[in-house]
């Protein structure tokens, strides 16, 4: 016996032509101002059409991570750069951020937010803070590790063991103590 089972609802609208797709897409990003709304009617392309959207405003000084994240969607790439650029002040919660929105790429955004975060050379009460969090043990670890190795403020005790691998190497290889914020 064979049982066949229709849908019942409202015809789906019809996909746009492949190329008036990207038509769509160029035109969102050479108008960013059309916003990512107008990328719903670029059927396949619309996904392509958001993450485009999104990197083209990344650009703009008043763009904000919240407007942006959601255009990205599970993009890895695009979430990372968003994150990048546009990311928390709190280098704890950049944390929970790399965390939560990647997979992949959560420990490079993580070791980004460090570097950050060692660049702004933070007072002993924000390493104390750091110190004393949950979560994240082995990025602020070898965050605190450094501040160890290199600039003599704190200890790895009672932190992740990685706070040690760090202090090794940086007093191994001391020309890496130089660090770039992202």
């Amino acid at each position: 016996m064979l049982v066949l089972i229709l849908g019942c609802g409202s015809p789906a609208a019809p996909e746009p032509a492949p190329d008036e797709g990207v038509a769509i897409l160029r035109e969102v990003r050479n108008n960013p101002e059309k916003g990512p709304a107008r990328c719903e009617e670029a059927g396949v392309w619309a996904n392509d059409c958001r993450v485009g959207w999104a990197r083209v405003r990344l650009g703009h000084p008043d763009a904000t991570r919240d407007e942006l994240l959601p255009a990205c969607d599970t993009d890895e790439e695009c979430l990372f750069d968003v994150l990048d650029a546009k990311p928390d002040p709190d280098f704890l919660a950049q944390l929970d951020l790399c965390v939560e929105l990647l997979h992949s790429t959560a420990s490079f955004c993580q070791q980004h937010a460090a570097n950050r975060w060692l660049v702004s050379e933070p007072s002993v009460e924000e390493q104390a803070r750091v110190r004393a969090a949950t979560g994240h043990e082995s990025a602020r670890a070898k965050a605190l590790g450094h501040l160890a190795a290199c600039s003599g403020q704190g200890n790895c005790e009672g932190l992740h063991p990685d706070c040690e691998v760090v202090v090794a190497m940086l007093r191994e290889e001391p020309e890496r103590c130089s660090v770039q914020g992202h």
